[in-house]
């Protein structure tokens, strides 16, 4: 697997570049950029705007590669939502303002806002001063994400696999088509035809978590034997899920929890974590077809069918249970959840704690972040050791068996949180400059070295 570590390593050192690019092409037209504020960190799953996709924090699959290889080449609406199209659209909205008030008027920023970064293979992201920097430092990043044009063919329709004038030989599509297909690239390999070594991928071997982790995972509402189950409060309607849904298992449970279980090992055992899952139907409503009630539904792909259709309702789905009195009649009543055990609490109240302290090292990584493109660029190489300390967290969040599962399969995942007592949004007054920084040798909240005590 150190083929695969090294692709996603040198897709994330690469995407660090890009908010690089990002940041020096809003601070050359004067902007501010804002990474240390309350809504920067979004909340998973969630809807990206413009690509109009659902993007989960999961463990590593073939659908979860399958999903990024997605989103850096062209969405399911099409190439004119994709991120190459948006930077292309961003590039002559510049050439466009340049055109109608000059280039002097537009390119505003200060100047020492600028930071160049350099990769250890000798990748950079320049300083931009100008509308020709501007466009070849975000195209670039449409390049070296989707792939550069073909001669005589439209753009981004069609692209080849290379990564363009950033470096790093192939785009992050096609690494991901690498995965994908289990074989490297050549130079003149066509798009979707890799000829290079061959490479297996045993998705089996790899660290687990209950997907889109978050802090209150293990407060005491959610430190329950069995995981993240919730009640839902909704009904869903399922009668086309034989037919919307691939990777279907079907068998009769008599209970929800029986078919919860059920659920949590096929995710387990087919390395699936992304909803829906599993699916319980409790009451027939005029039933037809070969469903039948106490059916226990294993799907993948898309999400449950939210309207009303003839049938059976279910309640169930990966991370969510029914009522535990089904069948019922009228109003839903959510039933409070079991107290956990002596050990079980214990056990989730540690886990709670690293949690938090992995949320504010996040938030005061970006915090660092913040700080670079606003007026402090020479700490961009401590910022990056920031993210390996991360990292580490991360990996032994990960290697920690997650108490509530059966079996101990499962590991826990980082939340990826905001955590205000970490972050400095608040000593800005909210703006993004100018920035604070600790004094010399304090840890901040978030435990990440700074070393300063001024206002620049």
């Amino acid at each position: 697997m150190w083929e695969i570590q090294a692709t996603m390593l040198g897709v994330v050192m690469e995407e660090m570049l890009h908010m690089v690019n990002a940041a020096n092409v809003l601070n050359a037209i004067g902007g501010a950029p804002s990474l240390d504020h309350p809504d920067f960190i979004p909340t998973y799953p969630l809807v990206m705007p413009f690509l109009n996709m659902s993007a989960d924090v999961v463990w590593f699959t073939k659908e979860s590669v399958q999903h990024y290889q997605i989103l850096e080449s062209t969405p399911p609406g099409g190439y004119n939502t994709s991120i190459s199209a948006a930077y292309l659209q961003i590039t002559n909205l510049l050439k466009s303002l340049c055109q109608q008030h000059g280039e002097a008027s537009v390119f505003t920023g200060n100047r020492s806002l600028q930071v160049e970064a350099t990769l250890g293979n000798g990748q950079v992201a320049p300083k931009v001063f100008g509308l020709a920097g501007a466009v070849t430092s975000l195209m670039g990043v449409a390049d070296q994400g989707g792939g550069c044009p073909v001669e005589g063919q439209p753009w981004p329709e069609m692209t080849n696999i290379s990564a363009g004038p950033l470096g790093g030989g192939v785009s992050h599509a096609a690494r991901y088509e690498e995965i994908l297909l289990q074989r490297a690239y050549e130079p003149d390999d066509k798009a979707g035809k890799p000829t290079g070594a061959a490479h297996h991928i045993d998705y089996r071997n790899v660290r687990r978590f209950t997907p889109n982790p978050a802090i209150s995972d293990f407060l005491p509402a959610s430190c329950v034997a069995g995981g993240k189950w919730v009640v839902r409060r909704d009904q869903f309607f399922v009668s086309t899920m034989l037919s919307e849904h691939g990777r279907l298992d079907n068998s009769t449970e008599t209970s929800w929890q029986d078919c919860a279980k059920k659920c949590e090992m096929w995710t387990i055992d087919n390395g699936q974590p992304l909803a829906p899952c599993a699916m319980w139907t409790w009451r027939a409503l005029n039933s037809t077809g070969n469903i039948t009630t106490h059916n226990c539904m294993l799907a993948q792909g898309g999400g449950p069918v939210t309207s009303p259709r003839p049938g059976f309702m279910s309640g169930c789905q990966y991370g969510t249970v029914c009522s535990e009195k089904l069948p019922h009649v009228g109003p839903y009543k959510p039933l409070p959840p079991p107290d956990p055990s002596p050990a079980l609490s214990r056990a989730c109240e540690v886990l709670h704690v690293k949690g938090v302290q992995f949320a504010s090292n996040y938030t005061a990584l970006l915090v660092q972040l913040h700080n670079v493109f606003n007026g402090q660029p020479a700490l961009l190489d401590s910022t990056i050791g920031a993210m390996y300390t991360l990292k580490g967290m991360a990996i032994e969040l990960m290697n920690t068996q997650d108490p509530r599962e059966q079996g101990n399969q499962m590991g826990v995942g980082p939340p990826w949180a905001y955590v205000k007592e970490a972050s400095h949004y608040a000593l800005r007054g909210g703006n993004a400059r100018p920035v604070y920084t600790e004094p010399e040798g304090r840890r901040d909240r978030g435990g990440v070295e700074l070393t300063s005590d001024v206002w620049l």
